[in-house]
């Protein structure tokens, strides 16, 4: 399988599927004139974190915080050789500290398809994807900022080798693991593969296939939280829906706990197109619910056992809800990229078990309709991140929000 840019076709072919689109600033209106569905949530428009121009093509194709550090990538950028933005907060707000290019300059490389970042009080580590690295086998690549110091700490490469693996195409961290996804590998079957830090070095620590046959591309989405790990699995179970499964590391050895499959259990609802976790809840994408908007859900762990907590919805207007997940704590993020002409990403907020719509997130400008504002999305305590790489002309836009 050769390389091919990250147009927008093939973004939402290959990451999003069916991504739908409005008819500009009207419907937009119109939209948020409609009826509310959780006691009128509020409404914010954020502020812009950054801007594509020039050479930047789909900025905010992948977006991750950790605290004070944000992480953005724009794949298309240098004839899709593509780059990332870590941005940092101090007293006077977010600034761009450090532009990470391609490290092999190779047009269609997609570097920044992915990122991930994790922030704690000795370093902070990001990781960045990049699919299409050596005829699409893959490579992600590991930096870290020690003492206020960003150099690139390990370049990981696709360890099966195979042209078409895309090992990069979903990556996370946390800590001392880094997690890496190659849902092309073994004709789409997919492979997650676990990497632990020592001092300065990575290792690769487990291989994770897919526990059922098929082309079920285990490990288009992947996150981590501590010693967890969930694996979005979106076409497992043919004829039924999906999955997602979350493993756990006992000792030195990382076990499946649990095996979550679409509860609707329908045809082609991409349940694990998306996933986040932090601590013991974990969140679960279905974009592509044919009867409904698409669907999201929340799961709760208690000691090994994960139980359905809720079932995230919206009205029929939306597109794609689920499209992209993210949770801190008590806080959830559920995308809806094809809603509303220019897209829009609600916040749910958890009191005891009880999930509520709380807030909804539409972007501050909309021009001509069709930006996918969250796309992706990410959050961290209360600082939540929206990217709209098809904003701008394609050139994309990220936005930045501190909610109430």
């Amino acid at each position: 399988m050769g390389r091919e840019p990250l147009s927008r076709s093939e973004l939402a072919r290959r990451m999003r599927p069916r991504v739908g689109m409005g008819a500009g600033v009207a419907a937009l209106l119109i939209g948020l004139a409609g009826p509310a569905l959780a006691a009128a949530p509020a409404s914010l428009r954020p502020p812009a974190l950054g801007m594509g121009a020039g050479g930047t093509r789909e900025l905010g194709s992948s977006v991750a915080i950790s605290q004070a550090i944000a992480v953005i990538g724009a794949p298309g950028s240098d004839n899709f050789a593509g780059a990332a933005y870590l941005y940092a907060h101090s007293a006077s707000g977010w600034h761009r500290q450090l532009v990470l290019a391609d490290p092999t300059g190779t047009s269609n490389d997609l570097f920044g398809v992915s990122v991930a970042v994790s922030s704690s009080a000795s370093a902070t580590t990001a990781v960045i994807g990049a699919y299409g690295v050596n005829q699409s086998a893959g490579a992600a690549y590991i930096y870290a900022r020690v003492a206020g110091t960003w150099h690139r700490q390990a370049a990981l490469t696709d360890p099966g080798g195979v042209s078409g693996d895309r090992f990069g195409s979903s990556v996370a961290v946390s800590g001392e693991i880094a997690v890496i996804g190659a849902p092309d590998t073994n004709g789409d079957g997919g492979v997650v593969y676990v990497y632990a830090r020592s001092g300065g070095t990575w290792s690769l620590q487990a291989t994770l296939t897919d526990p059922v046959a098929g082309n079920n591309l285990f490990g288009r989405a992947v996150a981590v939280s501590g010693t967890t790990i969930a694996i979005g699995s979106p076409t497992a179970f043919y004829g039924h829906g999906g999955g997602a499964y979350v493993y756990a590391r006992v000792g030195g050895t990382w076990q499946r706990q649990v095996t979550l499959r679409d509860p609707r259990g329908s045809t082609a609802d991409e349940f694990g197109s998306s996933v986040a976790i932090s601590g013991e809840t974990a969140v679960i994408g279905a974009p592509d619910v044919s009867a409904s908007p698409g669907l999201a859900y929340v799961y709760a762990r208690s000691g090994q056992t994960w139980r359905l907590q809720a079932k995230l919805t919206r009205a029929h207007t939306s597109n794609l809800f689920g499209a992209s997940v993210a949770i801190s704590g008590d806080r959830a993020l559920t995308s809806d990229p094809g809603s509303l002409a220019c897209g829009r990403v609600l916040e749910y907020t958890r009191s005891g078990s009880t999930w509520r719509l709380r807030v909804t997130v539409v972007p501050p400008r909309c021009v001509n309709g069709g930006d996918e504002f969250g796309l992706s999305v990410a959050l961290s305590g209360k600082t939540a991140v929206f990217g709209a790489p098809f904003a701008n002309n394609e050139a994309g836009a990220v936005y930045i929000q501190t909610l109430p």
